[in-house]
C-alpha cells in the first residue's frame, strides 16, 4: 500500500513538472510566437532547384523562421532572384528592408548533389559566408539544416542546432487498447522514424551526447525500467529494473554516467549509474520525493526537482562534495 502511495505520489510530481500530451506519429512543430526583433532576411530559391525532391532554400527559409530569431521575406515579394554574390543588387534588398539575404545553386552529381550557398550582410554590401556542401544520395535535407546552421551561427554566434534530431513518444488507442511508440526526427518533426513499439506506457526518452544512444523508460515488464537502445542499430540492454520507481533518466555531458531517480531504498532518491559496469552510487538521502535530474555542462553537479521543502523546488548537488546538502537553485 505505501509503495502504491509514492508511485502515485511520484507519477503526480512528474506531471507537475513537465507538461506531455498524446500526439501522432506525424509530428507537426508549430511556433506561435518569435522574437519582437526577429531579423529580416531573405532566402532565395537555389538555382537550378526545379525537380530536385526537396527545395532546399524553402527548408533553410523554414529552420530560420522557425528558431524565432529571423524574419523572412515571402518569395512573392522578391523582386529578382540572384544565385550567386556577385548578382546581388543590394539597393533592391534595402528597398525590401531586408537585412541578410541567402543565395545559392544546386546541380545534381554522380551519386547526390552539390549545393553553394552565400550568405550576404545588405546593409554593409558584403559576403558574409559562402561554402559548397556535397550530397551523398538524396539527403537534401540534411543538407538544408546543416546550411541553416551555418548561417544561425554566423548572425547570432549561436551553434546552430536544426541538425540535431528529437526523440518523442506517442500514444494511441483508449484504455487497455493503447499502444505507445518512441520515434526519433529531424528538430523540424520531419522523417520520423519509429524506434520502438509497446503495448505498455514509455516514458522520459534521453539522448546520450554523442547521438547514437537512448535511455528511456519502458513499463513493458509491468514495472518501469531503464532501457539503453542503440539507435541505428535497435540493439538494446535492459540498465536498470530495480523495485519501485525507475525513471527520469539522464546522460552525464562524457556520455559514461546517467543520473536517474530510484525508489529501490525507499522515497525516490537520485542515483547515478556507471554506464559501463552498471554499478549505481546514491546521491541524495531524505523523506522526499527527487527526480529530473539534469547534468550541469562540466558534469561536476546536478539540478534536481525535490518536494522537501513542501512543493517542487530545484535543488543543485555539487558532486565530490559528500556530506554537504542540496542547496535551492536559484
Amino acid at each position: 500500500m505505501m509503495q502504491t502511495q509514492v508511485l502515485k505520489k511520484f507519477w503526480l510530481l512528474c506531471l507537475l513538472i513537465t507538461f506531455s500530451s498524446v500526439a501522432s506519429a506525424n509530428l507537426t512543430i508549430e511556433i506561435t510566437r518569435g522574437s519582437d526583433q526577429a531579423l529580416p532576411i531573405g532566402v532565395v530559391p537555389f538555382a537550378g532547384s526545379e525537380g530536385l525532391p526537396e527545395d532546399v532554400a524553402q527548408i533553410v527559409q523554414d529552420d530560420l523562421e522557425r528558431s524565432g530569431y529571423f524574419a523572412p521575406l515571402a518569395r512573392s515579394a522578391m523582386f529578382e532572384q540572384p544565385s550567386q554574390s556577385d548578382d546581388v543588387q543590394f539597393g533592391t534588398w534595402r528597398s525590401l528592408d531586408v537585412r541578410y539575404l541567402v543565395v545559392g545553386r544546386a546541380a545534381q552529381t554522380d551519386g547526390g548533389f552539390e549545393l553553394q550557398f552565400e550568405l550576404m550582410d545588405i546593409s554593409g554590401q558584403r559576403r558574409m559566408i559562402g561554402e559548397t556542401v556535397t550530397v551523398r544520395g538524396n539527403d537534401l535535407r540534411g543538407a538544408a539544416h546543416y546550411i541553416s546552421d551555418q548561417i544561425f551561427e554566423e548572425i547570432t554566434g549561436i551553434r546552430g542546432a536544426f541538425s540535431t534530431k528529437i526523440a518523442y513518444v506517442t500514444a494511441q488507442g483508449i484504455g487497455d487498447n493503447m499502444q505507445f511508440g518512441l520515434y526519433v526526427a529531424d528538430a523540424d518533426g520531419r522523417r520520423s522514424e519509429q524506434v520502438l513499439t509497446s503495448d505498455e506506457p514509455i516514458m522520459s526518452p534521453a539522448w546520450s551526447p554523442d547521438g547514437t544512444k537512448l535511455a528511456y523508460v519502458s513499463f513493458e515488464t509491468e514495472r518501469p525500467a531503464i532501457y539503453i537502445q542503440d539507435v541505428a542499430t535497435g540493439q538494446r540492454v535492459q540498465a536498470t529494473s530495480f523495485e519501485g520507481i525507475n525513471g527520469a533518466p539522464a546522460w552525464s555531458p562524457d556520455g559514461r554516467r546517467i543520473a536517474m531517480s530510484l525508489s529501490k531504498d525507499g522515497q525516490p532518491e537520485i542515483y547515478i549509474m556507471d554506464v559501463g559496469s552498471r554499478s549505481v552510487e546514491r546521491i541524495t538521502n531524505n523523506n522526499s520525493i527527487d527526480t529530473e535530474p539534469a547534468w550541469a555542462p562540466d558534469g561536476r553537479s546536478l539540478l534536481f526537482t525535490s518536494d522537501r521543502s513542501g512543493g517542487p523546488q530545484l535543488y543543485q548537488y555539487t558532486l565530490g562534495g559528500r556530506g554537504s546538502a542540496p542547496d535551492i537553485y536559484r
